[in-house]
């Protein structure tokens, strides 16, 4: 009889935990269907309304403006691309010639040359507009006339069609020089009294 009754008193626990266990799990379905419903009224609540059906009673002008908002941004997207293409490749340009001025300095320490001090000094004598009045150019047959541009070549020939009454741009197309170039020449004259 004890064993019995130990038997019973085991399978009413068993069916004590088994109802718990079907409690807790229809609870728990409840709780995620629930979760799940709550989420997809959010998402719908979030997400945009579809824009034609929302635009479709609206004005005529309401939807000219609208075309002409999608044309303008499309076509500043199309400026920021091409801008920020070139912005890249410039600054690989710039990267690359890092990268050889660089190899060329590691090269000269190599080689053993000594870097020059007076570089700074020698390019603001040869910019100074007394200088290039003067003619106080080095020769061409030194070694030092290999740093002057090509723009000094030209120098006169730019200053006497100045003194001509030619304006930047002929004097541009007569030397077959860059209008800026020429601009930068005539910058650099010495004013005459």
């Amino acid at each position: 009889m004890w064993l019995l009754a130990s038997n019973a008193s085991w399978g009413i626990f068993a069916c004590g935990v088994l109802l718990l266990i079907f409690v807790l799990m229809k609870r728990s379905r409840r709780y995620t269907r629930r979760a799940r419903r709550d989420a997809r009224t959010e998402h719908n609540r979030l997400v945009e309304p579809d824009r034609d059906k929302a635009l479709i009673d609206a004005p005529r002008e309401i939807l000219r403006w609208q075309v002409g908002m999608h044309e303008t941004a499309r076509d500043l997207k199309a400026e920021l691309d091409s801008k920020i293409g070139v912005l890249q490749a410039t600054i690989r340009i710039a990267n690359e010639e890092t990268e050889r001025l660089e190899a060329a300095i590691n090269r000269a320490e190599r080689l053993g040359v000594s870097a020059c001090g007076d570089t700074l000094a020698e390019i603001e004598r040869i910019a100074d507009a007394s200088v290039l009045t003067t003619g106080d150019l080095p020769d061409p047959g030194t070694s030092e006339f290999a740093t002057i541009s090509p723009l000094e070549s030209h120098r006169s020939r730019i200053f006497a069609l100045a003194d001509e009454g030619c304006g930047a741009q002929a004097i541009a197309a007569s030397t077959g020089l860059p209008c800026g170039d020429v601009e930068l020449v005539l910058s650099l004259r010495a004013p005459q009294n």
